[in-house]
């Protein structure tokens, strides 16, 4: 997996299947490290490049995660499990987000004996919060399939705010 976070300026990117779409500052992009991807710097200049960064997450690492995840921490009676989707792909970067992901690149160039073990930890946050930030996307889609209890809670909550 690569993550990859828009600090500067603006990119168009091409993604097979995908129509072309803005990624800007404050947007993060989380794709299998193999996807193909055409990219245009429609505002970059020699003086004023454009800017991001980029994770490259082994998939073994990612597995480990989401392995360690469903055991230490299974998701209401075992009925959901932590899992990545790919089809939540482009988000945009929550506090929590861009903190992390911050604070991760910043252990990764330091001198810290420990940095990594923290990298470890700041990962299966990270993880963690991309994983609800891509549920939630799903949640607030009204062509979301969602299994029939969460279902029905939107239903009422769409009632309850309708009514309002």
């Amino acid at each position: 997996m690569v993550i990859i976070n828009m600090l500067k300026g603006k990119k168009i990117m091409h993604l097979e299947d995908i129509p072309a779409f803005d990624y800007l500052p404050g947007e993060t992009l989380v794709l299998p490290a193999h996807r193909k991807m055409q990219i245009d710097f429609p505002e970059a200049q020699i003086q004023d490049p454009t800017q991001c960064t980029a994770l490259l997450i082994s998939a073994d690492k990612i597995e480990e995660t989401i392995q360690y995840l469903n055991k230490t921490y299974p998701r209401i009676e075992n009925k959901l499990s932590w899992d990545f989707s790919w089809n939540k792909f482009h988000l945009v970067n929550t506090d929590e987000l861009a903190t992390l992901t911050s604070k991760l690149f910043t252990n990764m160039i330091s001198s810290d004996p420990y940095k990594d073990v923290l990298a470890d930890l700041l990962f299966k946050e990270l993880l963690i919060r991309i994983i609800q930030q891509q549920q939630l996307g799903e949640l607030m889609e009204p062509t979301a399939q969602v299994n029939e209890s969460i279902s029905h809670l939107k239903k009422y909550i769409r009632n309850i705010y309708l009514k309002n």
